[in-house]
């Protein structure tokens, strides 16, 4: 009969575990374009800062043994929404080997009771969709469901549209604009559907997200109609690589005005960006689909494949009640 160690908290001493399972966890999962890139180097030496001895300090978790080997293990931080005030627990690090998907279930219902008990709204999250790991299934059968897919492509040599340009300080009002129509629009897919949205306060959150924008990192662009004004905007991040060295980009947000709509302004400002990204010697970018409360819109999904785009991860959420009763007892 195999021996299942008893769940608890992981200290300093499973640091090495820790990266370990992480790092086999993490190349299982990636898509093949990027496990044949992967750098494993930089992998171990990004996990060894995640998981070192002072992370420790301020790290919550529960980590499970099987045999006196780590089985399954769950890092979490929490936090509150900023705009809607829900606390949330946000599942960083969700790791088993593929035979112990029973002990990650283990650990996954005991977090879950946790964050019942500590009064938390809901319990989100982020796992690598490439890979069959097993891992999303698990907490589909616990109740999670998929809120967004952050999709990736390898960026393309492409030639500049004339439409399109990087915003200056004339278009500052018109990305306020189109961010918060955006964020307003985010609010009403998620478990907490607000039943008044404050928009000033949303105003208010975007523009302070934007004067921390260096120019650098954070990068946005426009497209402009014939007649001059704007019609679309783009929101861009640049980021470290997730499995290597060098820079990739996060398209975080393309936003068209309605009355601009059915006209290509996504499309034309998607492939400016992948024109300016090439230029500066980005090889990667990822995008956000929202899904509507869970339901995914396989329409987009069809057209994003046939563009390269593929689903990378998948953040799936969970409301939590107290008192929580998620999956049964299973402990």
């Amino acid at each position: 009969m195999t021996a299942t160690g008893r769940l608890r908290a992981p200290t300093a001493e499973d640091a090495d575990a820790l990266r370990e399972l992480a790092e086999e966890t993490f190349v299982a999962s990636l898509a093949l374009p990027d496990r044949a890139d992967a750098d494993r180097d930089h992998v171990r030496e990004e996990l060894r800062q995640v998981f070192s001895a002072d992370a420790f300090a301020d790290m919550d978790g529960r980590i499970l043994h099987r045999d006196g080997q780590l089985a399954a293990a769950v890092v979490w931080t929490d936090g509150r929404h900023p705009l809607t005030g829900h606390q949330e627990r946000v599942l960083d690090h969700v790791l088993a080997r593929p035979s112990a998907l029973a002990e990650l279930r283990r650990v996954l219902v005991a977090v879950v009771a946790d964050a019942s008990i500590d009064g938390l709204d809901a319990v989100r999250a982020e796992v690598d969709a490439a890979g069959d790991t097993g891992r999303a299934d698990v907490l589909a059968a616990l109740g999670f469901v998929d809120h967004y897919f952050i999709t990736r492509r390898a960026i393309r040599a492409t030639a500049p549209d004339p439409a399109c340009r990087a915003s200056d300080n004339s278009h500052r009002s018109f990305a306020v604009r189109c961010l918060t129509d955006a964020v307003v629009a985010g609010l009403a897919t998620g478990p907490f559907v607000p039943q008044n949205v404050d928009r000033r306060a949303v105003e208010d959150f975007v523009s302070t997200r934007l004067v921390l924008g260096d120019g650098g990192t954070a990068l946005s662009y426009v497209a402009t109609a014939d007649e001059g004004d704007p019609a679309a905007h783009a929101d861009v991040r640049l980021q470290p690589a997730r499995h290597g060295g060098g820079t990739e980009a996060l398209l975080n947000d393309v936003y068209v005005l309605p009355e601009a709509r059915g006209r290509g302004w996504a499309q034309r400002l998607t492939g400016h960006v992948e024109s300016e990204l090439h230029a500066r010697g980005v090889c990667r970018m990822e995008g956000t689909v929202v899904l509507q409360h869970g339901v995914t819109p396989s329409g987009l999904v069809e057209r994003l494949s046939a563009a390269g785009w593929w689903i990378d991860r998948r953040s799936m959420v969970l409301p939590v009640t107290p008192p929580a009763s998620v999956g049964g007892s299973g402990l």
